[in-house]
């Protein structure tokens, strides 16, 4: 629809620049064009797109190279230095078990992430051990599906996270 003002103000027109099937679907894309007509008897086209951007849409994962990143800073900036030795095992590391959730859950894109370990203590150790081996991984998808079986359902993640990220999936810092 083509608007007509005073001479001096312009010509302002919504138009789509879409077809006209799509130009009647719910987008959040407005298209104007604005036509002034300066004092000299020339026009000056001005086109704009103004969008709107959904922020409740916004991406709550975060890339899973940044949280192994930001663990790995952590365990060599805070971890004991006689406990730094036990941590890289077999070309794998041993992470604090919410980063672990945390990874994983960023990984999979899924609602939640619970770690289940083994609580019982070893019949020689005096002192507790921090490092604890882990039962099972239980995920909890987006419509509430339940999966216990990480490393049978999602293999191809698990690799990636053994093979490429070196994360040690038997163990984890309690």
């Amino acid at each position: 629809m083509i608007k007509k003002r005073n001479l001096t103000n312009g010509v302002n027109a919504n138009i789509s620049l879409e077809p006209s099937a799509a130009s009647q679907s719910t987008n959040n894309l407005t298209n104007n064009i604005i036509i002034n007509k300066r004092d000299d008897g020339k026009e000056e086209i001005v086109i704009t797109r103004d969008v709107e951007l959904n922020e409740e849409k916004e991406e709550k994962f975060i890339d899973v190279r940044n949280i192994i990143l930001e663990t790995y800073a952590k365990i060599l900036l805070h971890q004991d230095k006689a406990l730094i030795v036990n941590l890289i095992s077999k070309n794998c590391i041993i992470v604090p078990i919410d980063s672990l959730k945390e990874i994983i859950k960023n990984m999979l894109k899924v609602e939640s992430v619970e770690i289940f370990i083994n609580e019982e203590v070893g019949c020689c150790s005096a002192k507790t051990n921090p490092i604890k081996k882990i039962d099972a991984i239980k995920i909890i998808k987006e419509n509430g599906e339940i999966v216990m079986d990480f490393k049978q359902v999602f293999n191809k993640e698990f690799n990636t996270l053994t093979q490429n990220y070196h994360l040690c999936l038997k163990y984890v810092i309690d």
